[in-house]
């Protein structure tokens, strides 16, 4: 691997991070949509576009650079809002 590559991959593994906390906040107040009675339309559309953002982030990262980028962009993510769920269970 290469320095150019190795610094995409960890570019990508940044942005799957920060990804990932954003997904998890904005979860947090979809629920509160979902749950506090208001209108179901923007609810069901604040979690599609949570959804489609998630899913252009890492359709870019897989264009712009690859396999090995969208790996560690996906890693993460997925790291990222394992750890965050985890922790806010605990609140």
């Amino acid at each position: 691997m290469t320095l150019p590559s190795l610094l995409l991959a960890a570019a990508s593994l940044g942005l799957g991070i920060l990804v990932g906390v954003l997904h998890v906040l904005s979860l947090r107040w979809n629920a509160h949509l979902f749950v506090a009675g208001g209108s179901l339309a923007a609810a069901f559309g604040a979690q599609l576009l949570r959804l489609a953002l998630v899913g252009a982030v890492l359709a870019a990262v897989a264009i712009a650079g690859g396999t090995v980028p969208l790996l560690t962009a996906a890693a993460g993510l997925v790291g990222s809002r394992a750890l965050l769920v985890r922790r806010l269970a605990r609140a």
